[in-house]
């Protein structure tokens, strides 16, 4: 059970029980680094899988429990019983907003699907709406029917919109400037459930994207955040919390609070971040470790002297290859990484994966019905593994194939960095 805010545990818990945690963590100019990353990188799909995955900040705006029922990275009583918890998400491609959204000034950052290795949760995004929709009275996990309104609301599939100018159709046609609030109450949901092929629910989030920047200039679109269903998770799961953000002086000291919870309930030490949000479309947001940020109490992370590399991929082609367990003519990307890229320490690997993402995962060798998860599981096993006395980071190319299947780190150093499907194991 999870101890409630304010009930401090023993001496130790703060200045040893955890130490080890919280020395080895990311220093906050290093999350900063990594936000920055994320919310630069703009793929339209992160291979056969949504953007939101690999790019993009996913966040949740917080309040906390005003009688510590519940911890703020925990789904709040409601969205335990609905199944799903709202988020919003920001990129730097006209996808932004001038605050986190229902008058929060703090709120948790998380790290996004593809950069999460376990016993850490992925998280999983079920729809995704342009601009807020009033989840809150929808069935199906937030994704479904408006409660308030006596018309059945359906998924943008469902009502056969493929494409920006049927989804303009759709939701000018609830209404003008007026109407703001019934417009959103009654927009469809981009579905992103399961019942959906991976492809399918890429392709879905690439149109919310693009009806998001549709209305990127209006006052609706700088004033109203977008909302995303997430999938909710158990209470105590090892969410992947990347940051807590304040957007104010009031938010910097709930963050702070949050941050000290959060290391009392799970030993792990995560930045307070402040976060300055979009006045307008043209504006881009600012992270910033300020002095006085970090709750004075806790242990610090060492910092690392490793240097972020201005560009980790020197160039990269598509080359054709027969493979034992994959079959013939087995598409491979032939990475050629810097100079640079080839010294960085662990805490890089993260920066060169989206390098990759951004510049070639777009491409339908990547993104294909094959495509099996492994790519930058491949990509750090390349930078890890020392093979018969010489580091694999020293080849002159890494080939990466997109249909290698995602598995363990220690799985892919036992087979070489070339992982193969479980079926067909020797």
């Amino acid at each position: 059970m999870n101890a409630l805010p304010g009930r401090l545990l023993p001496a130790c818990f703060i200045s040893l029980c955890f130490s080890t945690s919280a020395i080895s963590a990311d220093s906050c100019e290093r999350v900063v680094e990594k936000l920055q990353t994320w919310y630069n990188s703009t793929p339209t799909g992160c291979g056969s899988d949504p953007a939101v995955d690999c790019s993009g900040l996913l966040m949740r705006g917080t309040h906390r429990a005003p009688n510590g029922e519940y911890d703020v990275w925990n789904p709040s009583p409601n969205s335990q019983q609905s199944g799903g918890v709202s988020m919003s998400w920001m990129r730097s491609d006209k996808i932004g907003y001038e605050d986190p959204g229902l008058k929060a000034n703090n709120g948790i950052l998380f790290t996004p699907r593809q950069f999460v290795d376990a016993p850490q949760k992925k998280l999983d995004v079920f729809c995704a709406y342009p601009i807020d929709a009033w989840t809150d009275f929808r069935s199906e996990r937030g994704c479904g029917d408006y409660s308030g309104s006596p018309e059945v609301e359906k998924s943008c599939q469902a009502l056969g919109i493929k494409d920006l100018a049927g989804w303009k159709r759709q939701y000018d046609a609830l209404g003008g400037a007026a109407n703001r609030q019934a417009r959103h109450q009654r927009q469809c949901a981009f579905s992103m459930t399961g019942d959906f092929s991976r492809t399918a629910r890429r392709d879905a989030f690439a149109q919310f994207i693009e009806a998001r920047q549709s209305i990127a200039d209006t006052q609706e679109g700088r004033q109203v955040q977008t909302e995303l269903r997430v999938v909710a998770w158990k209470q105590g799961e090892d969410v992947p919390v990347a940051a807590f953000f304040y957007s104010d002086a009031q938010g910097k000291r709930d963050a702070v609070k949050n941050q000290f919870d959060y290391y009392q309930r799970t030993g792990n030490w995560v930045p307070v971040v402040n976060m300055k949000f979009p006045a307008n479309a043209t504006q881009k947001a600012r992270f910033a470790c300020e002095a006085g940020a970090q709750h004075r109490d806790l242990p610090r992370p060492v910092k690392t002297s490793a240097q972020a590399c201005r560009s980790y991929i020197d160039k990269a082609e598509w080359i054709q290859r027969d493979d034992p367990f994959l079959g013939k003519g087995i598409w491979s990307l032939s990475v050629t990484p810097t100079d640079c890229g080839r010294k960085i320490k662990d805490d890089q690997t993260d920066a060169m994966y989206a390098e990759l993402v951004r510049k070639y995962a777009d491409d339908p060798r990547w993104s294909g019905a094959g495509y099996g998860g492994g790519m930058r599981r491949q990509l750090v096993c390349h930078m890890a593994l020392v093979d018969k006395g010489r580091p694999v980071r020293d080849k002159d190319v890494f080939n990466l194939e997109p249909a290698r299947p995602d598995v363990s780190h220690q799985a892919s150093l036992q087979q070489g960095c070339n992982p193969y499907p479980a079926a067909r194991y020797p």
